[in-house]
């Protein structure tokens, strides 16, 4: 260094480093903007050129003063330089322009590196787009190969069932029925949504086998795998139900039956009324339905006959009795009938009319009733 710049350097305040700008222009570190220009006008006027012609050193002292300036009056260039004091990182030579340039490189770089990066998210995005597409189209030929493969199957297995089901049809028709119920059953093992196969079984059942359990399972299943069930489906099951005691269960598919076909209600009233008498013991019902029934078949003997036991079960004694006549006007010997006339005269009180039916009953039977002959008897000796 010359003797000017040793000069310089010791009227500093803060001399901290050679290379501080602060300190090539004579303030201390963080000084403002105006203290900046001060300084370097003071020192500007001490080393310009002009005022120092051929000295090398006070114009070397002079560029870094002016270059010092540059830096320090500029606040962007300041606020970085202040920065940069804050660190440590406060040499003379540090050069702006080569850190914004750096800067900018960084940037360039950190941009580029963006770009790559997302031509890289693109290429693996269409991969994934690629290879998520081959992965559906696998899966969508999978799917029509499995689905091809069960429908042949199924094919196979609903000919195969309906060629067991005419076998069956022609041993049922040849009155072969064990060997019906084989082929319905190889016939259902082929293909267990078959209908027409649980029907033919439960008929078979019912009618020939009087197994009404077996027959309503069947029926049921014929029901559950058909799509528009025909009536006869549950007008089979509704007789196998009364077999089997289920009242409810009878009358709920008998008025399915009547409301798709009104003209069953002659049929049904029948048989629900010998349903009511004979196996649900619901002579209420019963009563009703025969009465029903009569208004179709008016001399229909079976129906007074019944009518007169479920009058006398319920001890309404006249109208068992008047039922009970109605049926001797078809059948006028019937013993039976008119022992229970008989009675029922006896429970009434009319004595002679009991006596009468029972001297009828013994002129035509071997019956024997000591009651009967009690009564009889003490009437007897009464009118004499």
């Amino acid at each position: 260094m010359s003797s000017i710049f040793i000069t310089i350097i010791c009227d500093l305040s803060n001399p901290i480093h050679l290379d501080n700008l602060y300190t090539i222009l004579g303030l201390p570190n963080f000084s403002s903007e105006e203290e900046v220009k001060h300084a370097f006008k003071r020192l500007a006027m001490l080393y310009h050129p002009d005022r120092n012609p051929d000295n090398v050193d006070a114009e070397e002292k002079f560029k870094m003063i002016n270059q010092a300036y540059q830096i320090l009056a500029n606040p962007a260039k300041k606020s970085k330089y202040d920065q940069l004091l804050l660190s440590g990182a406060y040499y003379f030579n540090f050069n702006f322009q080569q850190a914004e340039n750096q800067q900018a490189q960084y940037q360039q770089a950190q941009e580029q590196h963006q770009k790559y990066r997302q031509q890289q998210e693109t290429a693996y995005q269409r991969w994934k787009i690629e290879r998520g597409r081959q992965e559906r189209q696998a899966i969508i030929f999978s799917v029509l190969a499995i689905a091809y493969f069960f429908i042949v199957v199924n094919a196979i297995s609903g000919f195969y069932a309906r060629t067991q089901y005419f076998f069956s049809l022609e041993a049922y028709h040849s009155k072969q029925y064990d060997k019906a119920l084989h082929y319905l059953r190889v016939a259902n093992g082929a293909d267990n949504t078959y209908a027409r196969a649980y029907f033919l079984k439960g008929q078979i059942y019912r009618e020939h086998f009087d197994y009404n359990g077996e027959a309503v399972a069947n029926f049921t299943l014929a029901i559950e795998h058909i799509y528009q069930v025909p009536t006869d489906y549950f007008y089979q099951r509704a007789l196998a139900y009364t077999h089997l005691r289920e009242e409810s269960l009878a009358e709920k598919d008998f008025k399915i039956v009547l409301e798709r076909v009104p003209s069953y209600d002659r049929q049904i009233t029948k048989i629900l009324a010998e349903a009511y008498y004979s196996r649900f013991h619901n002579y209420d019902k019963g009563i009703q339905q025969y009465k029903k029934y009569l208004t179709y078949e008016p001399n229909n003997a079976e129906a007074y006959q019944n009518l007169g036991f479920m009058y006398k079960e319920r001890e309404q004694y006249n109208e068992a009795v008047e039922h009970f006549t109605k049926f001797l006007g078809f059948q006028p010997n019937n013993y039976e009938i008119l022992y229970e006339r008989a009675l029922c005269f006896l429970y009434l009180q009319n004595v002679d009319k009991c006596c009468l039916d029972w001297q009828k009953v013994k002129s035509l039977s071997s019956m024997q009733d000591a009651s009967l002959d009690f009564f009889c008897r003490r009437d007897s000796e009464g009118n004499k």
